[in-house]
């Protein structure tokens, strides 16, 4: 992980940031191209000082304003958490790195959600008491609080750098880490409003190899649903010895289920390297 007095963004996640804004730009000028009577007005252009590179669409709190991180930038450089309202008034919420030895977090990814108690959460990659990432919560006036430091077992067994997360029917947090546990290829997760943490599982590094970036979705049936880009079995050559993705299951419990391997047929019809579901925010 990175001193505490740098930031600099590592290669890999910062070019998947970039491509993720990119996507994410193209999608809302696809969006607003149909119709002739549509306007489109920019509310912000993002620089340096109050953040860069946003995250997934901002949320809606109760009280009707609108809220998102940038990954990097703001007054120290680790992210901000940002407000605006339906007018177009733009406000810094949180700056992470606040605290010494980034202890609050660093470099918040995939976004915030509206808590059902009216707080917002969210995680950070980098960050927290053993630098490798938080989940946070943070109220409207701008209160923020690490519920939990991954890396806070041993070996790094829960996980590192978390994907996001979703608050559940049961009031409780689920998500998925990118790293960390024996296999390095990251965990699933629990977590209580609280902080207590609950390990269902740790990606194998083989079959069900996590290399995704991809938090969960909660199903109508009450399991939890998500993706890997990399893993499981195919028949294609150039996906043999990795995988080229699958689509799983888990349940509340932590049984999981690989449900589809992609590339399964050789001429990799059916895709391959799945990712970024969106939690239904």
């Amino acid at each position: 992980m990175l001193p505490a007095s740098q930031h600099e963004v590592p290669v890999n996640k910062f070019s998947f940031s970039k491509l993720v804004c990119i996507l994410s730009a193209m999608c809302c000028l696809a969006a607003a191209i149909p119709s002739s009577a549509q306007t489109f007005d920019t509310l912000l252009s993002f620089d340096n000082s109050d953040g860069t590179e946003p995250q997934l669409p901002p949320v809606q709190g109760v009280d009707g304003n609108l809220y998102g991180v940038t990954f990097a930038g703001g007054l120290n450089g680790g992210g901000t958490v940002y407000k605006i309202t339906p007018e177009g008034v733009f406000s810094t919420l949180y700056n992470f790195c606040s605290q010494p030895n980034c202890t609050d977090g660093d470099l918040p990814f995939d976004g915030v959600l509206a808590g059902s108690d009216g707080n917002l959460y969210g995680t950070t990659l980098e960050g927290g008491v053993n630098r490798s990432g938080t989940v946070f919560r943070l109220t409207l006036q701008g209160v923020l609080t690490p519920i939990y430091s991954f890396c806070s077992q041993a070996n790094c067994a829960d996980g590192a750098s978390p994907n996001g997360i979703l608050q559940a029917t049961d009031g409780n947090f689920y998500g998925t880490t990118m790293t960390g546990a024996a296999s390095g290829r990251g965990t699933i997760f629990k977590l209580t409003p609280q902080g207590a943490f609950t390990l269902l599982y740790i990606f194998s590094g083989s079959y069900d190899i996590n290399e995704s970036f991809s938090s969960l979705i909660q199903g109508t049936d009450g399991n939890f649903y998500g993706t890997t880009d990399l893993g499981g079995f195919s028949n294609f050559p150039d996906c043999r010895f990795y995988g080229c993705g699958t689509v799983f299951k888990i349940t509340p419990k932590g049984n999981f289920t690989t449900l589809y391997n992609f590339c399964s047929r050789k001429d990799c019809v059916d895709g391959a390297s799945p990712y970024w579901p969106d939690p239904g925010r």
